[in-house]
């Protein structure tokens, strides 16, 4: 399972990979790892890509494993880690042309387990069964099915990917959704309607549970359905009445 620490100093609010350019090439390849930088120098963050035994052959890397990978400022600074990787090499990684929104999707393609900082922080793995801890202040944490999610203090919002969810008739647990802290402590649920439709909501035991069809149900953990409002505890562009 890989670790992927985020860290307090990405800007509130704002998603990782938005401090870095669509496209990237990869710099000084090595048995043991290259840099990924923006090939124009408009941008000086960079990442970098440790792991053993790797091979390139024709601009990509062909042979290897992947074992560690770090989101640097221009500064070596870490906007996240990842760590305990154990990806092996594809041959389908072209050095000469690295999207990072792709790479960071193929980086938390297992089962991963993602821990934000005291700040803010939007918080998203790919694939695998995932744990995703927010930790302190008003995180996003998206989900992209078969995860157990965990706010920690602060308001925030729990959303979910239906390109991944839906497709792979995948189900999710929040642990710990307020739904009745209101302003600094309330918590949220974020779905884009036009995309997965509207759940049927009903109680299971203490908890709330979401039921989108096709096998994929939210699970809010211990909260009461009568605590549980539209109105309240979702987000726009929610717009319908239950």
């Amino acid at each position: 399972m890989g670790k992927i620490s985020f860290k307090a100093l990405i800007p509130d609010d704002t998603y990782v990979l938005q401090e870095y350019p669509e496209l990237m090439v990869a710099t000084n390849p090595t048995k043991t790892g290259f840099d990924i930088v923006d090939p124009d120098g408009g941008y000086l963050n960079h990442i970098q890509v440790h792991g053993h035994d790797l091979a390139y052959k024709n601009g990509f890397l062909v042979k290897g494993t992947i074992t560690r990978v770090e989101f640097l400022d221009g500064d070596d600074l870490p906007y996240l880690t990842m760590t305990k990787l154990n990806i092996k090499a594809d041959g389908n990684l072209d050095l000469a042309n690295i999207n990072p929104t792709t790479q960071f999707e193929f980086f938390t393609a297992g089962s991963d387990m993602v821990t934000g900082s005291t700040e803010s922080d939007t918080l998203v793995a790919f694939g695998g069964t995932n744990t995703i801890k927010g930790l302190d202040g008003d995180d996003t944490l998206v989900s992209s099915g078969r995860d157990t999610l965990t706010g920690g203090l602060g308001s925030d919002i729990f959303a979910f990917a239906p390109q991944y969810v839906i497709a792979n008739n995948r189900s999710v647990r929040v642990t710990d959704f307020d739904a009745v802290g209101g302003g600094a402590d309330q918590d949220y649920v974020y779905f884009d309607q036009a995309e997965i439709g509207t759940p049927r909501i009903y109680a299971d035991h203490r908890n709330t549970v979401l039921d989108f069809g096709q096998n994929y149900t939210v699970t809010l953990v211990g909260v009461d359905r009568g605590d549980f409002s539209v109105a309240e505890d979702f987000k726009t562009p929610w717009i319908f009445d239950h």
